[in-house]
């Protein structure tokens, strides 16, 4: 078919010119031979082939359509700008940008061709404009700019108002950066959660006291070193010769020891599953029967369990030397070899009772940390993390005795690790063994052949339900150990308030269930009263580095609200408050009630109120405010007034009191509490700083003379104490300052921590799967 031509004969022009989506980019040599040009001028393939011209087309001057030119901001050297020069890439900036939209010919982005300058001027330099492609890709990127400079802006202005509580957070000197990482005591490192770092936050104690072991001619100063000569002797009486470390030769009588160990049983055993009471009651059973046929192991064993149970037989702890004979009667029996042999669930639940014993009597509880590492390791190494199901074939009894073990150990590692300040070196990355059944003791049957009985509901009380309750607020636990241990942890406020959250839903959840069996007459008052005093210190422990600076910046007062009221709150669950007290003369005082008593009184520990009782002394400024109920714990609502703080402060005194008449030997934490109350009475009284001065003075005199004369009875008692033969050439050799956990304030230095007022002073600070027996 014939081609239309026109008059002339030719092709129509628009025929001819045959248009093209895009420009021709190359050179006309190249695309001429069909191979890849660089667009340089010359371009590298002219140049290779020796070409003598390189060419480019000009561009067809075609209509095009029009573009409305789109209007942007002009750059400015705000933040903005200079963040979206760092959001975007390099091609395009906003600062290169013209008032219409094009960028200027000087601009050089790597994707746009280049030209020389000696360009012929018949032909046109190709710039973005003029490609038609490309233009809708500058556009839509000058949008984006645009969008995100916006989006930017909108952030900044937000933050605006925020940038005055941010600066207010942040404390003044540098140094504060540092100071909850913990105090140095001798050879050892008391981490933010030990409890001396919020003793040094009382104010003026220290000083005090340094003035006090100054002056050595004073009759303060001779009757403090009289106490602690005192002091000294008792701790040394306690301590048993070798020659009498005689296993099973201290058991009481049949009618003593029943009493011992039910106590155990009802206490610590219902919070902490050690033992399978039915296999434990028939083995001790038979015990009674033929004492010099029981296996050794057992009779370790079964000491254990009365030497924690020895804590509740009185108010006065009678018992506390024997008991501590049978405490070291253990540690020999660990130490002898076979070591191996003790690799076993019965040699693991010894340590975990050892563990619990030396907190109960006070003898090394300062340094159970490392035991607790020990413990792990041990439990570790037989494979207690991981679950049964996944390691061996076992029977359902053994099985479940191994994941209440571990579930135990855990506990024991996250107590030690808040107790001591240093970090819980576990997470749950490390274990996967599962959480204990809910099934009572007697549903489990040591018989290999014996299905696994069907678990309860969780709503349905079993000997497992506290265990149970406790492991499930354990991870949340582990991330306020961490947040404060960890040797890295500098986490800001707002993360210290987030774990707040959710240690708060975690043990909301927890103290509701615990209630309501409570309430329904199934759980014991002590089970409920101890969870509370073992979960809810965490408050404290988390809000704690942030109490100091509640004083100067009320953007902390958060924290110091819930140090306060959590100090009063377990004030109140230990029996020490006066609400509480009112509850053990009442005719509705049950066994239950008298055992949380006599553990606090008895046995190692601490008290929380000195970590908060600074935060609502009423010499400083911040006013109390209204009261924080949560209506979930078991004492009932408490509010952080400062008269209830007053009062519990002063029901600290013969709470005090009580603990040195029932052995123990610490003397300044007593004294350290009527000093506080001494300064009190002399701020309401309106009183100078030298009345104030005499008054205290004379306070604190009076209570050490009484401190003397509780300490000699109790000296002179030791000494017809029912442990046998007392070595005390041994006892010369020990530093007996650094027996006694509780011991708080003995020896320390002053003069050191005075001066520094911080955190951060220096002072001085006194077989796995074997067929053995399952107790």
């Amino acid at each position: 078919m014939p081609m239309p031509t026109t008059e002339l004969g030719g092709i129509r022009p628009s025929q001819a010119e045959r248009k093209r989506r895009r420009p021709a980019l190359a050179c006309e040599q190249c695309r001429m031979r069909k191979v890849r040009c660089d667009r340089t001028m010359p371009c590298a393939t002219c140049t290779r082939s020796r070409s003598t011209v390189c060419t480019y087309a000009p561009q067809p001057l075609t209509a095009k359509r029009p573009v409305a030119p789109r209007q942007v901001a002009p750059a400015t050297t705000n933040p903005a700008s200079t963040a979206s020069d760092h959001v975007l890439p390099d091609v395009v900036r906003p600062s290169h940008v013209s008032a219409s939209g094009s960028i200027p010919p000087h601009t050089d982005p790597g994707w746009f061709t280049s030209y020389p300058s000696n360009r012929p001027d018949h032909e046109p330099i190709l710039t973005p404009e003029s490609l038609p492609s490309t233009s809708p890709t500058v556009t839509a990127l000058l949008d984006r700019v645009k969008q995100l400079e916006q989006q930017l802006n909108v952030a900044l202005q937000k933050n605006d108002a925020s940038r005055d509580c941010a600066a207010m957070c942040r404390d003044e000197p540098r140094e504060d950066d540092h100071t909850h990482r913990g105090l140095v005591n001798k050879t050892r490192l008391f981490g933010p959660s030990h409890w001396a770092n919020g003793v040094t936050m009382v104010e003026g104690i220290f000083k005090f006291l340094h003035g006090v072991e100054a002056d050595k001619t004073s009759k303060m100063y001779q009757d403090m070193e009289r106490c602690k000569s005192l002091g000294r002797l008792i701790k040394g009486q306690r301590v048993p010769a070798l020659t009498s470390i005689i296993i099973g030769k201290s058991i009481p009588q049949k009618d003593l020891a029943d009493q011992l160990v039910d106590a155990y049983l009802r206490t610590f055993e219902s919070v902490y599953r050690v033992v399978h009471i039915p296999s434990f009651k028939a083995e001790y059973e038979r015990y009674w029967v033929d004492p010099s046929a029981a296996n050794e192991s057992f009779v370790v064993l079964l000491q254990l369990c009365m030497a924690i149970g020895a804590a509740f037989q009185d108010d006065t702890f009678s018992l506390r030397t024997i008991a501590t004979q049978w405490i070291y009667e253990a540690q020999v029996w660990l130490m002898l070899p076979c070591e191996k042999s003790k690799m076993s669930i019965v040699g693991l639940q010894i340590l975990c009772l050892l563990h619990l014993a030396k907190n109960t009597t006070n003898v090394g509880s300062d340094l159970t940390w490392i035991s607790a590492g020990a413990l792990l390791r041990t439990a570790m190494y037989m494979g207690l993390h991981e679950d049964p199901k996944c390691i061996a074939k076992m029977s359902a009894f053994r099985a479940e005795m191994r994941r209440r073990l571990w579930a135990t150990i855990l506990e024991i590692l996250l107590a030690s690790s808040i107790s001591s300040g240093g970090p819980p070196l576990i997470s749950p990355m490390d274990y996967d063994t599962e959480p204990p059944a809910n099934v009572d003791d007697e549903q489990l049957i040591e018989d290999a052949e014996s299905a696994f009985p069907v678990p309860k509901p969780s709503e349905v009380y079993t000997h497992m339900s506290v265990p149970r309750a406790m492991l499930e607020t354990f991870q949340v636990r582990l991330v306020v150990a961490k947040h404060i241990n960890d040797i890295r942890a500098n986490a800001s406020y707002n993360e210290t308030l987030r774990v707040n959250a959710d240690l708060t839903a975690s043990l909301q959840g927890m103290m509701r269930q615990l209630k309501k069996l409570h309430e329904a007459g199934e759980l014991s008052s002590f089970q409920l009263r101890y969870v509370e005093y073992t979960t809810w210190r965490f408050f404290i422990v988390l809000h704690r580095p942030a109490l100091a600076r509640a004083l100067r910046n009320p953007v902390y007062y958060f924290s110091r609200k819930v140090c306060v009221d959590t100090c009063l709150l377990l004030a109140n669950s230990m029996f020490v408050a006066p609400k509480s007290l009112a509850r053990l003369s009442s005719p509705a005082t049950t066994r239950s009630d008298m055992d949380v008593q006599r553990l606090f009184v008895n046995c190692a520990g601490q008290l929380p109120l000195n970590n908060g009782a600074r935060g609502d002394d009423p010499r400083h400024g911040i006013p109390t405010g209204p009261p924080r109920n949560s209506g979930f714990h078991a004492t009932g609502a408490v509010g952080g007034g400062t008269a209830e703080l007053r009062e519990t402060i002063d029901a600290v005194k013969p709470w005090c009191a009580k603990r040195v008449r029932a052995g123990d030997t610490n003397m300044k934490s007593y004294l350290a509490f009527v000093w506080l109350s001494a300064q009190i009475d002399c701020f309401e009284r309106g009183l100078s700083s030298e009345e104030t001065d005499a008054f205290t003075v004379e306070a604190v005199e009076t209570e050490i003379s009484k401190c003397h004369d509780w300490l000699k009875t109790l000296a002179g008692c030791e000494e017809t104490s029912v442990a046998g033969e007392i070595a005390f050439d041994m006892a010369q050799d020990i530093d007996f300052d650094d027996l006694g956990g509780f011991d708080k304030m003995s020896d320390w230095d002053w003069g050191d921590l005075s001066a520094s007022q911080g955190f951060n002073s220096s002072f001085d600070v006194n077989g796995a799967f074997g067929d053995d027996n399952i107790p």
